[in-house]
């Protein structure tokens, strides 16, 4: 996923938002670990995911296999980003 989806859907649902210093590429933020999640199942809606390369017991069958509750994006999510 690209950093300025994220950061979008997180400002626009009001979170604070900032880059780490500790980790490249690492976002630090005031958002939920279940807000992140919808995030990311947000997006998996429209950059689908093979689920049958994905392990039965696997943490990513898991998360996806949960309904993503409400995620607005400000900038709009093209198809082949």
């Amino acid at each position: 996923m690209p950093y300025y989806v994220c950061r979008s859907a997180l400002l626009h649902a009001g979170h604070k938002i900032s880059r780490s210093h500790a980790c490249a590429g690492s976002l630090k933020t005031t958002a939920s670990y279940a807000y992140i999640h919808d995030i990311f199942r947000s997006w998996v809606k429209t950059h689908p995911v093979k689920m049958e390369k994905v392990a039965e017991n696997s943490p990513t069958r898991h998360l996806l296999g949960k309904e993503a509750k409400y995620v607005e994006f400000c900038a709009p999510i093209p198809h082949g980003c």
